[in-house]
């Protein structure tokens, strides 16, 4: 079995990949819970999700990119050899969650009342256990609420990010859909890459799982160094690990 380890190669990619896998966990524990568990995780998820969207201006970054992407699709209908069903069903797409995200004023969910409350319990989570019921009992007051009426709350309080959500996804996929394989190995445990004055957005390590590393990787303008050590965090010295390596530039420069 084969583990892939994704490495942003700069901030802004940095930023839609912990806010992916925040949505990601928020849409697992959406389901029906009738003891309120899985709920709960999803609201953290959610809070994770209102805090990063407030310090960052995500909303923007993302229609900047929709904008570049969009100018980049467009003049790929002069090619014969894409497939232009595909494009167009991605061209349309993108035009609706820009659409969409461009007509939200300010920053997203903002101004909702109950994106006040939940802030106030993303406040406590830095404390620990005062999310119990003696502390927050208007959060003890939700998780007894029914099956159904936390899922209501649930999806009406993630529905303003649903267009942010969309347009991460789009940016990733495409980033994603244009990549350099290689595939190496290393010495003592470590591989260095130099890049030539060549700008990747991203990159992802595929190891097999035999081998119970983990990568810690540095990076620059000009290189990419990689290390592997075990679990408990001691340096892998081994040589010979193969794995591959994906670098993704997405067109975007």
């Amino acid at each position: 079995m084969n583990i892939y380890f994704d490495y942003p190669l700069n901030e802004r990619i940095r930023a839609y990949l912990r806010l992916q896998h925040l949505f990601d966990r928020f849409f697992l524990f959406v389901c029906d819970d009738f003891k309120g568990q899985l709920h709960e995780t999803a609201l953290i998820n959610l809070i994770n999700i209102i805090e990063a969207n407030n310090r960052f201006d995500i909303k923007n970054l993302v229609l900047q990119d929709l904008i570049k992407y969009r100018s980049i699709l467009v003049k790929l209908r002069d090619y014969e050899n894409v497939f232009q069903d595909k494009l167009e069903d991605t061209l349309t797409n993108l035009e609706e969650i820009f659409s969409n995200l461009s007509s939200i004023q300010g920053k997203i969910g903002i101004k909702n009342p109950q994106i006040t409350w939940l802030v106030s319990i993303l406040n406590k989570l830095r404390v620990s256990g005062y999310l119990s019921p003696v502390d927050m009992p208007c959060y003890h007051l939700w998780l007894k609420k029914s099956n159904s009426e936390r899922l209501m709350d649930l999806n009406t309080w993630i529905y303003p990010f649903k267009y942010l959500y969309k347009g991460i996804q789009i940016i990733l996929y495409l980033i994603r859909s244009y990549q350099h394989s290689l595939n190496v190995q290393t010495f003592n445990g470590c591989f260095k890459k130099m890049l030539k004055g060549k700008s990747y957005h991203l990159l992802s390590i595929i190891i097999n799982s035999d081998y119970q590393v983990f990568p810690a990787i540095t990076s620059n303008k000009h290189m990419i160094w990689i290390q592997f050590f075990n679990q408990d965090n001691s340096k892998f010295l081994g040589n010979n690990i193969h794995f591959q390596i994906l670098l993704f530039d997405g067109y975007i420069k």
